[in-house]
């Protein structure tokens, strides 16, 4: 894996950036999602240059990361499923804020 340094403000858009996706993804079942996933990890990063919200998941279709991207200048999000070794198993773009849970929904 590639080592990249990022800025504090970075780090802080990501922060920013990975908190409202949490707020959007659970909606109004709160933590119960993230549990049904069996998520075990919840943290945030630069992934492709893009604040990312990190889960580690043990779902029935999916075990591994989900990465949940902000593409800022199309202002939609990218979501990608990676291996447990982070080897990219799916992606899916151009995904609207307001359908980004039923992405996650459909392939965890």
């Amino acid at each position: 894996m590639m080592t990249v340094k990022v800025t504090k403000k970075q780090l802080a858009h990501c922060r920013e950036v990975a908190a409202a996706a949490i707020r959007f993804i659970a909606g109004r079942d709160g933590k119960y999602i993230l549990k049904k996933w069996n998520c075990s990890t919840t943290s945030y990063t630069l992934y492709n240059n893009m604040p990312t919200l990190v889960l580690k998941v043990n779902g029935k279709q999916h075990q591994g990361w989900v990465f949940v991207s902000l593409e800022e200048g199309k202002n939609g999000y990218v979501v990608s499923l990676l291996n447990e070794d982070h080897t990219l198993k799916r992606a899916v773009v151009d995904v609207e804020k307001e359908t980004v849970r039923q992405v996650l929904m459909d392939n965890i």
